[in-house]
């Protein structure tokens, strides 16, 4: 028996808030945005390198999320004495992400370096700066003389913007 014309819009509305029901009970992605100071994930607010190359590296465990947006955000003081021409190179996941001169950081002392995809399916960032700094052309003369010598400031951290994985009862 073919169904009754007039009954089958109820039909098409009880399949239909039979699908939203559960679409509901998967669960649904809530968005949310995250910052995390150097404090937050373990690491001194800041911290002080002296030498010509003495590098940073840290590692952060990444949350389990969907991200929608992140950033790598350091703040950088070098010495007065560095050479303008002195710099920085800034890894995430050992992929270069950027390179700043001393006379950059100077002008604008935070470096906002945007995540990647690879970094949430990884689980975790590697983040690396690797400075190649000098006062003259005497590196031996620069070693004695002091002023070799980069600060982490307290601005530096993680953002992320991120849609939760949904929860399942």
């Amino acid at each position: 028996m073919l169904p009754h014309p007039t009954r089958h819009p109820e039909w098409l509305r009880a399949v239909s808030i039979a699908c939203v029901l559960a679409f509901a009970a998967c669960g649904v992605a809530v968005a949310d945005s995250h910052a995390l100071s150097l404090r937050d994930l373990g690491y001194p607010d800041e911290m002080l390198f002296e030498g010509p190359a003495t590098p940073l590296s840290v590692y952060f465990r990444m949350p389990r999320v969907n991200m929608e947006e992140g950033f790598m955000t350091w703040e950088l003081r070098p010495s007065a004495a560095l050479n303008p021409l002195s710099n920085f190179s800034f890894f995430l996941n050992d992929r270069l992400a950027a390179r700043r001169s001393v006379a950059e950081l100077r002008k604008n002392a935070v470096v906002s370096l945007p995540l990647s995809d690879d970094v949430m399916s990884r689980g975790f960032l590697h983040a690396r700066i690797e400075p190649r700094l000098f006062i003259t052309d005497d590196i031996c003369s620069d070693m004695s003389r002091g002023g070799l010598y980069y600060g982490i400031l307290s601005e530096s951290r993680i953002a992320l913007r991120y849609s939760r994985l949904p929860v399942r009862s």
